[in-house]
C-alpha cells in the first residue's frame, strides 16, 4: 500500500508540471509610450524688429518647448495666450510669458496643451503688440497667415515765440547758468515709430510749451533733459512746460529701446 500511495504522489506531481508547462506564458505588457515634445525655435526681432519668426506655427497638442532668443535691437518678451482665439486683434491676454529678454538674450519656455485651436502668441512690452509683434500658433490645426498692421500718418507742426516774464530754467552742461531775456515758444512735438516731427532746431532760452502728440502705434513720451511730458498711447496727446538756459540739448524717448531705434534729437536753446 505505501508503494502504491508513492506511486499515485508521483503521477498526481508529474500532472501538475504537464500542466504548468502547457500552459501560456503571461503576455509582456507593452513599453509605455513617452509623451510628444514639439520644440519651436522663436526668434524675435527678425525679419524686423517688431515681428516674430518662429520654426513651426504648427504644432500638435501635448508639450511644445519654445526657445526663444531676441535678435533684435531693444528689449522684447515672447507670451503664448493660455485662451484659444480666431484672430489675432488682441495686444494683450492672459498667458505663460518669458522675462524680458534684452538683445542677444535667450529663455525656454514649456507649455502644455491640451485642447486644440488657434492660440495668439505676443510681445507685452508697451506697444510692440500693435506694431505687428504677435500672431497665431496652431495646436492640432493649420495656423492662419498673420496679418500685416499699417502705420499712422506723421504731421508736422511750427512753433511760436513769446516773450514772458522772468523764468526759472535748467542748464545745459557748461553754459550759462541765467537766461537774460527769457522768453515762451510753443509747439507740438509729434512722435511718430520711431521718430519725431515738429521739434525746432532752435529757440530762444525761457520756457517752451510742449503739446506731445503720438501719432506712432507705440507708447511715445519726448523728455527734453530730464523734463518730460507722459508716456501715452497712440492717439493721445498731452501738454507740459521745459525750462531751459542757452545751450545744446539733447531730448529723447523715455520708452526703453526707443532712443536706440532713432527717437532722439538736439535742440539749441539761444539767448
Amino acid at each position: 500500500m505505501a508503494i502504491s500511495a508513492s506511486a499515485g504522489a508521483a503521477c498526481l506531481l508529474a500532472g501538475v508540471l504537464a500542466a504548468l508547462l502547457a500552459a501560456p506564458a503571461p503576455a509582456k505588457s507593452a513599453p509605455a509610450k513617452k509623451p510628444v515634445v514639439t520644440h519651436v525655435v522663436v526668434t524675435a526681432g527678425k525679419p524686423s524688429e517688431f515681428s516674430f519668426a518662429l520654426s513651426k506655427r504648427s504644432v500638435p497638442v501635448g508639450t511644445v518647448v519654445f526657445s526663444v532668443t531676441n535678435k533684435g535691437k531693444v528689449p522684447h518678451t515672447f507670451e503664448v495666450c493660455t485662451s484659444t482665439t480666431m484672430s489675432s486683434k488682441a495686444n494683450a491676454c492672459k498667458g505663460k510669458v518669458t522675462t524680458s529678454l534684452a538683445p542677444g538674450h535667450s529663455q525656454s519656455l514649456t507649455i502644455k496643451f491640451t485642447k486644440t485651436g488657434k492660440y495668439e502668441y505676443l510681445c507685452t512690452v508697451p506697444g510692440h503688440a500693435q506694431l505687428g509683434m504677435k500672431g497665431l500658433l496652431g495646436v492640432g490645426v493649420t495656423a492662419p497667415v498673420t496679418p500685416k498692421t499699417t502705420k499712422a500718418s506723421t504731421t508736422t507742426t511750427t512753433a511760436t515765440t513769446t516773450t514772458p516774464a522772468a523764468t526759472t530754467t535748467t542748464t545745459a552742461a557748461g553754459g550759462p547758468t541765467t537766461c537774460a531775456n527769457p522768453q515762451t515758444t510753443t509747439f507740438t512735438a509729434s512722435m511718430i515709430d520711431f521718430g519725431f516731427t515738429g521739434v525746432p532746431a532752435s529757440a530762444p532760452c525761457g520756457t517752451l510749451v510742449v503739446t506731445e502728440v503720438n501719432n506712432g502705434q507705440a507708447d511715445h513720451n519726448i523728455d527734453f533733459n530730464g523734463q518730460a511730458g507722459g508716456i501715452i498711447g497712440p492717439g493721445e496727446s498731452q501738454t507740459f512746460k521745459v525750462n531751459l538756459t542757452p545751450g545744446n540739448y539733447t531730448y529723447i524717448c523715455d520708452v526703453p529701446g526707443h532712443d536706440d531705434l532713432g527717437m532722439h534729437g538736439q535742440i539749441q536753446i539761444t539767448g
